[in-house]
């Protein structure tokens, strides 16, 4: 095998792009140092609910580096671990990230109709709208102290709730 000393005078390292990620982010993952054109495993783990163990094998380029694109599935986590083993299931470079929440403040409002009309949170009922079936509900996301800067996110409305032929929508995803 045809060595780069200089790969040899430094530590394999990992990296990721960023050091948080919103829950459908992409983070990018980038080793350098390791042993030129030779396969690893790389793992990225949570053991905070829904658990994640992820593994895939990678190969380094000629200079000893990869680049891998790992997609989050949109399950909030907060902590994740990158690792990458030799073929001997050595853990030869490791590195963390974390994936943080919306804050607590971030709500979702929809119109109310009467007496006057206005935003509200919780149930649209009879006794503060007047809608029909089939006629539109305005919502409104208030994104409260929500940074938003270099970090996209993305909400669903889920209609998720049904009491006989009368369907509604209850959360927030």
């Amino acid at each position: 095998m045809n060595l780069d000393p200089s790969n040899l005078q430094n530590s394999p390292t990992l990296v990721t792009n960023k050091a948080d990620y919103a829950p459908t982010d992409t983070v990018v993952i980038t080793g350098t140092n390791f042993l030129p054109k030779t396969d690893y495993t790389l793992l990225i783990s949570s053991t905070d609910p829904p658990a994640v163990n992820f593994s895939t094998s990678i190969t380094t380029n000629e200079k000893g580096s990869f680049v891998y694109a790992y997609q989050l599935d949109g399950n909030y986590r907060p902590n994740y671990t990158v690792q990458v083993k030799d073929s001997s299931g050595t853990v030869v470079a490791t590195t963390t990230f974390t994936d943080t929440p919306a804050p607590s403040n971030t709500q979702l409002n929809q119109w109310e109709t009467k007496p006057s009309g206005k935003w509200i949170t919780g149930e649209l009922n009879s006794t503060n709208s007047d809608y029909k079936e089939g006629e539109t509900v305005p919502f409104e996301l208030d994104l409260g102290t929500l940074a938003t800067s270099g970090n996209p996110y993305t909400f669903s409305v889920c209609r998720d709730y049904q009491d006989g032929a009368h369907f509604g929508y209850i959360y927030l995803q």
